[in-house]
């Protein structure tokens, strides 16, 4: 984990004892912000390197010589990394964390008390009540593709929820990137990221609110951005109530703790209830733009110059975890898409293109590369525009569940399917092993056969035949006429 801070159960009583009655009509100065940040984050020099050398120990799972140690659930995938060290590193790492992590967490509960009381003496003690809420903040500053795709439906939910309500979304990079074309968001404000520098980005935050007269009641966020120093960005730009999940409980007056019952869509709805929303929507999305669908279309031309139906090869993970599959396989199920008479389009990213021509000289030379040619929204246009897509669990299996595509994915077995797979989905096959704890040496989806694949793929292809009609269906429920950027 890349937070260093330790994955404790949160001090409840602590809580409503430190947060009760911290809301207020009046709004801090930025002098009086600028000395609660410089409070903030005096402590962090003393005791932030220790913990960063544990934060994998944090997580409170014993890792002998060998053995394998994984996230906690709702954290990025990137997260997900499997770590192997030496059992004396890891021993000594472990008497560190024990040695201080009483002290640590005793300044961190005292720090958490001291902003709070400042924040109530600074901005008073009123609360605005679920319904009262008429603009909420939504912070989203962790990157990896399918935490930002995994929130997305609760845009749509709030919106069609409550129309009337204000919803705004500060961010840093990818979240800004894929929600740029969304229609269920009213502000998107890009700002640096606070994990490296929040300071500057309270500073940026706090200025695009006022110059664009933004007042949020609430500032939520998600499962994936648990972070304490974007629970401090929270709490430092707006007067408003905190909600949601945070590995700082005592700095939110509406804290969440992740439900392992439930996927990560379902956790972060789960945030639309704290304003008074019922889920109402479930689909993820990646909207784009008139512009990403003309650079798509001219891909696909490019691609595919005789106007077969196009099968979208996804080769390549996000390069953190243990789910690569064997080039003979790959190989196998490509010749099989060219058989059926089928165009064959590899994406990816730019680095992911030395091991996409690799694959491609393994069979010949059949098929056309696109890595590294797209942004996230342009390939999203071209998932909607392609008619299969055969991928790994990886970002990009996150963007053609948004398009709509027909999918056949190939799921690690040691990552339990409820968390991020597209379950009950009826135009996804989902292909993975029985579930497993240990991540063997070399693993690579070693349960599953390229006949199991093939058979898949021509499944949904006779259930969902190529057709422009199909191909029309889903660029008209991802192409949006709103342009945050302008």
């Amino acid at each position: 984990m890349r937070s260093n801070e330790s994955q404790q159960p949160p001090d409840r009583t602590a809580c409503a004892t430190a947060t009760d009655g911290l809301y207020g009509t009046r709004e801090s100065s930025p002098q009086q912000s600028e000395a609660i940040l410089h409070a903030s984050n005096a402590p962090r020099a003393r005791s932030s390197k220790s913990f960063r050398d544990v934060r994998a120990v944090a997580t409170g799972v014993q890792v002998r010589s060998g053995e394998t140690l994984r996230k906690p659930p709702g954290l990025p995938s990137s997260t997900s990394a499997t770590f192997h060290r030496d059992a004396t590193k890891w021993m000594h790492h472990t008497r560190r964390y024990t040695e201080n992590k009483r002290p640590y967490r005793k300044e961190r509960t005292m720090l958490a008390r001291l902003l709070l009381a400042a924040e109530t003496a600074l901005r008073g003690t009123k609360q605005s009540a679920p319904a009262e809420v008429h603009q909420v903040l939504i912070l989203e500053y962790q990157r990896p593709l399918g935490c930002c795709v995994h929130l997305t439906p609760l845009f749509e939910t709030l919106k069609r929820c409550r129309p009337d309500m204000k919803v705004i979304l500060a961010g840093h990079g990818l979240p800004i990137e894929i929600n740029r074309y969304s229609p269920f968001i009213d502000a998107l404000i890009a700002t640096p990221d606070p994990s490296t520098d929040l300071p500057a980005a309270t500073r940026s935050l706090r200025g695009q609110l006022r110059r664009r007269t933004l007042i949020p009641d609430c500032i939520l966020t998600g499962a994936s951005d648990q972070r304490t120093r974007i629970a401090l960005l929270g709490f430092l730009s707006s007067k408003g109530w905190r909600g949601g999940f945070t590995i700082k409980s005592n700095l939110y007056h509406r804290p969440l703790q992740y439900d392992a019952s439930l996927s990560l869509i379902q956790n972060n709805l789960r945030l639309a209830k704290l304003v008074g929303c019922s889920n109402a929507a479930t689909h993820v999305r990646v909207p784009f733009g008139h512009d990403e669908l003309a650079v798509a279309k001219d891909l696909i031309a490019q691609s595919n110059s005789m106007n077969r139906p196009v099968i979208v090869m996804v080769t390549q993970n996000s390069g953190g975890q243990s789910t690569g599959w064997h080039t003979d396989r790959w190989s196998a199920v490509i010749q099989a898409a060219d058989a059926l008479g089928c165009a064959v389009v590899y994406v990816g990213t730019k680095a992911d293109q030395p091991a996409i021509a690799a694959i491609m000289e393994a069979v010949g030379g059949i098929g056309v590369s696109i890595a590294g040619k797209t942004s996230v929204t342009q390939l999203a246009a071209v998932l909607a525009l392609s008619d299969l897509m055969v991928t790994l669990d990886t970002g990009t299996m996150h963007v053609g569940r948004a398009a709509s595509v027909p999918m056949v994915v190939l799921g690690p077995s040691w990552q339990k399917p409820l968390e991020w797979l597209p379950l009950n989905v009826e135009n996804v096959r989902i292909l993975r092993g029985i579930d497993r704890d240990d991540v063997p040496a070399g693993y690579r989806l070693d349960e599953i056969t390229a006949d199991s694949v093939v058979d898949s793929m021509n499944e949904l292809l006779a259930k969902y035949p190529a057709s422009p009609h199909q191909r029309e269906m889903r660029v008209s429920f991802s192409l949006s006429e709103v342009d945050h950027s302008s």
